[in-house]
C-alpha cells in the first residue's frame, strides 16, 4: 500500500502498480509521471496464463503451492473464455450492488489511476503503452529519453537490442522463456477468445477503451476495434496508422543516415 503522505519531489523513482491505490497527495504537477497500460482484453488473457503457469513454480509453503496448483487445474479445465466471463459477471454484479471494492483487474479499473493522471496532468506525463513498445520501439525509446532527458548513448542502444520484441525469444530474461503464456504483440484477444466472449468484454470496457484511443491516438483503432458502432472509424484509424507507420519507418531511415552512432533495429 502506498503512504498517504506525499513522497519527495526530487531524486526518486517510484514504480506503481496499476492495481494500487494511488493516493491524492501523490496527484500533483510538482510531479512528473510515466503512464503505461495496454488493452485490457489482452491483459485478461495474460492474467489467465498466468494462473495456470502456477503450475510446478515453487512457493513459500506447501499449502500456497497446493491452492497454486489446485487452482491452475481448475482454470485449464474451465477454459479461457468461461473463465473471462465468469469474471465479467461478478464484477458487474459488484458494481450494480455498489460494493466498494471490485475486481479491479477485471473490469477495468485499475486503468483509473494512471488515466487520471494523463488528464488531470497532461504537461507533466508521459503516456507510453505496450502497443508502441512492440510496434514502434525506437519511438518508445525516443519519447521516454526526451521526457527524462536522458541521452540514449550507441551502448545503450546495443543493449536495448535484446528488448526488441523480435529478439526476445532469445533473450534468456524474457518471462516467456521461464513460463508459458507470454506474448510480445498486441491483439492476443483477437486470437486466443471465443467472438461471442470478445463483445462482452469489450462491452464492459468500452469506457476504458475509449479513453485509451484518446491517449494513444497512434494505434487508436487497436482499442476501438470490436466496439459497437465502430467500423467506420476504426477503418479511418487504420488508414491513418498505416501512413503513420510509413513516415516512421521514413523518419528512422533518415535518422539512421544522419546518426550513425546509433544501431539499426
Amino acid at each position: 500500500m502506498l503512504g498517504k503522505t506525499a513522497p519527495p519531489e526530487y531524486g526518486h523513482l517510484f514504480f506503481v502498480k496499476t492495481h494500487e491505490k494511488l493516493p491524492v497527495s501523490w496527484i500533483s504537477p510538482k510531479y512528473r509521471y510515466i503512464a503505461n497500460f495496454r488493452d485490457p482484453r489482452d491483459r485478461l488473457c495474460n492474467i489467465y496464463h498466468w494462473h495456470l503457469s502456477y503450475r510446478g513454480q515453487a512457493s513459500p509453503s506447501s499449502r500456497l503451492r497446493g491452492w497454486q496448483e489446485a487452482e491452475a487445474e481448475r482454470l485449464q479445465k474451465m477454459g479461457i473464455d468461461k473463465w473471462i466471463i465468469e469474471k465479467a459477471k461478478t464484477a458487474s454484479m459488484k458494481r450494480r450492488r455498489k460494493r466498494r471494492r471490485l475486481f479491479d483487474r477485471y473490469d477495468g479499473r485499475t486503468y483509473d489511476y494512471p488515466l487520471r493522471v494523463a488528464k488531470e496532468i497532461p504537461g507533466q506525463c508521459l503516456v507510453v503503452t505496450y502497443a508502441r513498445l512492440c510496434l514502434d520501439f525506437d519511438g518508445f525509446v525516443h519519447r521516454l529519453s526526451q521526457f527524462t532527458g536522458v541521452h540514449v548513448t550507441k551502448r545503450m542502444w546495443g543493449q536495448l537490442r535484446r528488448e526488441r520484441p523480435e529478439n526476445l525469444e532469445k533473450n534468456p530474461k524474457w518471462a516467456g522463456n521461464k513460463r508459458g503464456g507470454c506474448d510480445a504483440m498486441p491483439g492476443r484477444y483477437k486470437h486466443e477468445l471465443q467472438p461471442d466472449t470478445v463483445k462482452i468484454i469489450s462491452k464492459q470496457l468500452k469506457p476504458y477503451l475509449r479513453r485509451m484511443a484518446k491517449y494513444d491516438p497512434d494505434y487508436a483503432h487497436l482499442y476501438l476495434e470490436g466496439l459497437p458502432g465502430q467500423i467506420s472509424g476504426r477503418a479511418t484509424n487504420t488508414a491513418r496508422h498505416h501512413r503513420m507507420r510509413r513516415r516512421l519507418a521514413k523518419q528512422k531511415r533518415l535518422q539512421r543516415l544522419s546518426e550513425p552512432g546509433q544501431t539499426p533495429g
